[in-house]
């Protein structure tokens, strides 16, 4: 009887907790195609100030959608809209992708996709992108491209990573190095 009651307690909490969560029914939630895979954009915020900032996620694999939810860049859509994108194979994008398709240079792609689609939906606003971990080495790449720089009016990186192969070699000897002073000390 014990665990029937807590069974139906922790069910109550679990429906509770699940209808908590939005359900896009705020902003502009729609989803663009790009071959095969489903990408989910929500923008928020203020749509008629003409500024738009495309958030590119962390991860790969990481995730806009939950940003978005949490209200912490309230203020930012108080003065303009945020573009909040789940990337191909992350959180809630939908479709069955080939590996083989999963590249940087594919990302690059479907944001530049994601630039366009948010272009004529919102008759050509000033689109600024703003990147996070890998989100920031993913708008490293798609700048690159001169044709990619003329579509974008702005560029903020937090804590961008640019390369990962590299990157980690160097954290790994930079902790065997301190390991080794603290050991010696």
């Amino acid at each position: 009887m014990k665990k029937i009651i807590i069974f139906q307690i922790l069910s109550l909490c679990l429906l509770i907790v699940g209808c908590s969560y939005p359900l896009y029914d705020e902003g502009d939630f729609f989803y663009l195609v790009v071959d095969d895979a489903k990408l989910p954009i929500w923008v928020m915020g203020d749509t008629n100030a003409d500024v738009f900032v495309v958030h590119l996620h962390g991860g790969p694999g990481g995730s806009a959608m939950k940003l978005a939810a949490t209200g912490k860049h309230d203020p930012l859509e108080e003065v303009a809209a945020v573009v909040y994108w789940d990337q191909r194979d992350s959180t809630n994008a939908q479709g069955i992708t080939d590996l083989a398709t999963v590249t940087p240079e594919q990302f690059a792609e479907d944001l530049d996709n994601v630039i366009d689609a948010i272009s004529m939906r919102y008759n050509q606003p000033s689109i600024f992108l703003w990147g996070h971990s890998w989100g920031g080495g993913l708008g490293t790449l798609y700048l690159s491209d001169i044709e990619h720089q003329a579509k974008i009016c702005g560029w903020i990186e937090m804590d961008g990573a640019h390369n990962m192969v590299d990157g980690m070699q160097y954290s790994r000897e930079f902790v065997l190095d301190y390991a080794e002073s603290q050991i010696q000390n």
